[in-house]
């Protein structure tokens, strides 16, 4: 079995050093990435479009992770993300301000050993108070609420 967290460690390397070639490269063909706010609410996307999203948003990328280990055959993985916000990201003007957050990554890796499902947990709270847009999320739920 190829090692699970080898290929996390190559993709946060390549997101740190803003090379999206390299980044995809850590992602198998048809591989999708699950991006989660909380429980009950969670979106899948193509790697690219996540790759792009934080390369245009982000720079100075770093993880640092707090555990690891092997659950039911998938990587469980959490730790910290950081990064300085420097492009629109999720209805936010750039702050030029450091970004934290929490997070909870799984991974399972296909035959060739990149990933073939990357799924990332954290609080979507904690990120867009960050960024200074919470209340409008709040407003718009609040709008979709009513309806």
């Amino acid at each position: 079995m190829s090692d699970p967290y080898g290929v996390l460690d190559r993709l946060v390397g390549a997101l740190a050093r803003g090379d999206r070639e390299a980044a995809l490269e850590c992602f198998a063909p048809g591989a999708t990435v699950v991006v989660s706010g909380s429980h009950h609410d969670y979106a899948s996307y193509a790697p690219a479009t996540v790759v792009d999203g934080l390369l245009l948003s982000f720079m100075e990328i770093s993880w640092t992770p707090s555990l690891r280990r092997i659950v039911g055959g998938a990587a469980v993985e959490e730790g910290v993300l950081a990064a300085t916000h420097i492009g629109p990201f999720l209805g936010s003007d750039p702050t030029g301000e450091r970004v934290v957050a929490n997070l909870r990554m799984s991974s399972s890796l296909a035959p060739d050993g990149r990933l073939e499902t990357l799924s990332v947990w954290g609080s979507r709270e904690a990120v867009l108070g960050q960024l200074g847009v919470l209340g409008n999320l709040e407003a718009v739920l609040q709008q979709h609420a009513a309806v």
